[in-house]
Formats: structure tokens, sequence, C-alpha cells
């Protein structure tokens, strides 16, 4: 099995419906970011776009996740290329 090489960093909103990738980045409002942490939006944690949004419904591990951007949080993620 060949393993996966990763892509530049690039914001959630960029990611494709089908890709995979992980959480490089969480910047925002501290009770913000603290709240997409506990929903399991982490650094490093594993994600994949199910459908691009607004809003963007995200697979995290077991959890499917509604994302909607707003100003002022950036989720910098790096995307896994085959």
């Amino acid at each position: 099995m060949i393993a996966p090489t990763l892509a530049p960093l690039l914001p959630l909103d960029a990611m494709q419906s089908g890709e995979s990738g992980y959480v490089a980045d969480l910047d925002g409002p501290p009770a913000v970011v603290n709240r997409l942490q506990e929903l399991g939006l982490r650094v490093g944690e594993r994600i994949r776009m199910l459908r691009c949004g607004p809003p963007h419904l995200l697979q995290l591990g077991e959890t499917r996740l509604c994302f909607r951007s707003e100003p002022g949080v950036s989720v910098i993620v790096g995307i896994y290329e085959a």
C-alpha cells in the first residue's frame, strides 16, 4: 500500500466533497475555538468533507459535524493525496 502524501495547506472552505485531510491550524476567538475543539474539530484531527457548504458536512472519526464558516474564524487543513 502506498502512503498518502500531503498537499499544501489551505482553508477548510477550499476542500472538495470526498476529500480527506487533517486540521493543521484553528484560529479565532477563544470561546469559538474552544467550542469547536469540544465538538471534535482539533489540530491534528483527521477530517473528511462529506458535503461542501454552507454549511459544510464534515466527518470527524465517528462524528458528523455541520460547520458554517464565520468571519474571524480560520480553519486550515492539509489534504491527503493518494
